[in-house]
């Protein structure tokens, strides 16, 4: 993951912390996979969205 996706995940973590609605809108796997396994709300763009989350060992 990227700078970039690690800084989107964290501010969608803030929302949630905060109990304030908010959704991510990414069409990346792997963005998609954190947010799911985190239990925040997201939406693909234009492809298709995640079905299960992966646990992934480093």
């Amino acid at each position: 993951m990227s700078k970039a996706d690690i800084s989107l995940i964290a501010l969608a973590l803030e929302f949630k912390d905060r109990n304030e609605k908010a959704m991510v809108v990414s069409d990346d796997y792997s963005i998609q996979n954190a947010l799911k396994l985190l239990k925040i709300p997201f939406q693909p763009a234009l492809q298709g969205k995640i079905r299960k989350a992966k646990k992934w060992n480093k």
